[in-house]
């Protein structure tokens, strides 16, 4: 999901409604760059897996998880990046 938003250069998202949505934050208050948050990802991923030989396996989020990511998508993509 990050680099399909940082590939198109998503800097925010549109405000969504319905029951499945009441947890997320508006946008507005938003001020996440998803074009930087990538480059910050992508370059930690591609020094991983200089490291070795991996397997790479791709991942649907849930939805719970989707929720997780959005409230604080910097402070997700740097524990991931602190745990790899």
């Amino acid at each position: 999901m990050l680099e399909s938003l940082g590939k198109s250069q998503v800097v925010h998202f549109t405000k969504v409604t319905g029951k499945d949505y009441e947890a997320l934050k508006d946008p507005s208050e938003e001020a996440t760059d998803y074009r930087i948050l990538y480059i910050k990802v992508n370059t930690r991923y591609e020094e991983i897996l200089e490291m070795g030989d991996f397997v790479v396996e791709r991942k649907i989020p849930s939805l719970e998880e989707l929720r997780e990511f959005t409230l604080s998508p910097e402070g997700k993509a740097e524990a991931i990046m602190l745990s790899g």
